[in-house]
């Protein structure tokens, strides 16, 4: 009996070992194999492995970019975007890094703004589209951020659905091991599949070399064909036939099903409203970021009459909430024309179309820590952190997010930030709609989701996965 209780002991004592190691080590990031893998399934939980390797904080990022599919095609290559912000203001040493996570809402991004104490950035950017914040709560439950990273003390906008879903999240709360243990069973036995190397999230690549990558050189000639096509008539017969083509038809009425009868769901507009407290309460600067929108969507003859006033509906609620909450805004969704987009929401990967736009945007309405003074704020804050314990931490985090949200709701503004006014770039083929002409931060008025490698010879399961951003329920 006494050895038994001693190897009870011995093992729960290695349990907490395992645990104290995992939450203060970035294990999965040592163990993730450097190449990347090229299946969606498997893309996707690279993702969350490099989101979880990032929160932990063992290399420091200044801005954060946070969104589905359509915000990590919008700013591939990071090289790239960090050079257009340090030309537009930003330090010179600033650092960037993408938790972007395909099929995921704000309610997703709400869950990673919890967890960037470690990081210390300066900046998070969230991208988002119109039918992002439609997502309603029973779509939203089953996401995989949320589901990764939607643990502490107060529940979350999406609260558990039953008992066991409550049990879950608690348990998950507390125990790192159980949290990661579907990542970890991914590092530890990676699917047997073709990987690309790691150096392809930084190339740049043009339409047609992302199209030869992702479905061989005679398809990728008869697909450039129609685009062209489509390019050069706008004409909604040779843009259907296109992006038929190129998706499949189940794609498009994907689309429909998002935008017919599209209205924003409050639970995505409460996981704005707790991003935004998040981010304070971290001592990071939220910025909020709608995404272009294709023209060609407009033609469509079934949503095309609906798109531009739901979009605009969309932008007018997002940016009534970030004056309330004093959070910079910036609206692109006019900032491309179609020629900067691969399908009807996506933009051409790993292209840096929106690059230029986006970085001065980010740049001016973000106002600037020197890096040293910065990360003097961080070790104190983190010193303290380590003072007063998790459970501590958590507390009064959500002590200062529940006084900001309800705050919110009553109506009283948070103290403004930025000053002046910027020039935003305008769109060169389509004209800009009323709701989205500015570039807007408090007091400031501005004129104005698979990567390449997961789609190496996966074309078709790439083309699945971008269709299931455009289904209901599943982006």
């Amino acid at each position: 009996m006494r050895a038994k209780r001693l190897g009870l002991l011995g093992a729960l004592g290695i349990l907490i070992a395992v645990d104290v190691v995992i939450a203060r080590v970035d294990v999965l990031g040592r163990l993730a194999p450097t190449s990347r893998p090229t299946s969606l399934l498997s893309s996707i939980s690279r993702q969350l492995v490099d989101v979880a390797s990032t929160l932990s904080g063992r290399e420091r990022a200044t801005v954060v970019l946070l969104g589905n599919s359509q915000m990590e095609a919008a700013v591939r290559p990071l090289s790239a975007l960090r050079a257009r912000l340090v030309a537009a203001g930003a330090p010179a040493d600033v650092s960037v890094a993408s938790l972007c996570v395909f099929a995921t809402a704000p309610t997703d991004a709400e869950a990673v703004s919890r967890h960037l104490g470690r990081l210390r950035p300066q900046v998070a950017v969230l991208g988002m589209s119109a039918p992002d914040l439609a997502t309603p709560a029973v779509r939203a439950r089953d996401m995989p951020l949320r589901r990764l990273l939607d643990v502490g003390w107060r529940t979350g906008p999406v609260a558990p659905a039953d008992l066991e879903e409550r049990l879950d999240r608690s348990v998950r709360s507390v125990w790192h091991l159980y949290r990661y243990r579907q990542l970890f069973r991914f590092v530890l036995f990676p699917p047997d599949e073709r990987r690309t190397p790691a150096s392809r999230l930084e190339a740049t690549l043009g339409v047609g070399e992302l199209l030869a990558e992702s479905y061989g050189p005679e398809r990728a000639r008869h697909l450039l064909g129609l685009r062209d096509a489509a390019l050069a008539t706008g004409a909604w017969a040779q843009v259907a036939a296109y992006v038929d083509a190129l998706r499949g038809e189940e794609y498009r009425r994907g689309l429909h099903e998002r935008w017919r009868g599209l209205e924003v769901a409050d639970v995505q507009i409460e996981a704005l409203r707790r991003f935004a407290a998040n981010t304070r309460a971290a001592r990071v600067q939220p910025v909020w970021v709608l995404l272009p929108e294709n023209a060609w969507l407009e033609s469509d003859p079934v949503v095309g009459a609906e798109v531009a006033r739901r979009s605009d509906a969309v932008a007018a609620r997002v940016r009534a909430e970030a004056e309330r909450a004093a959070v910079p805004f910036v609206d692109l969704r006019t900032a491309l024309g179609p020629d900067a987009f691969l399908d009807l929401n996506h933009l051409a990967y790993n292209q840096g179309a929106l690059i230029p736009a986006l970085a001065a945007a980010v740049a001016t309405a973000v106002e600037w820590t020197p890096s040293a003074e910065a990360d003097q704020v961080s070790e104190a804050q983190q010193a303290t952190e380590d003072t007063r314990g998790p459970g501590q931490i958590v507390r009064e985090q959500d002590q200062a997010e529940g006084e900001e949200v309800e705050g919110g709701e009553r109506g009283e503004a948070a103290a403004p930030r930025g000053r002046g006014r910027l020039a935003a770039p305008a769109s060169p083929q389509r004209e800009p709609r009323q709701a989205d002409a500015v570039i807007e931060t408090p007091e400031r008025e501005v004129p104005g989701e698979a990567v390449p490698q997961a789609a190496q010879r996966h074309g078709d399961e790439l083309a699945g996965h971008l269709a299931a951003e455009g289904v209901a329920g599943r982006a």
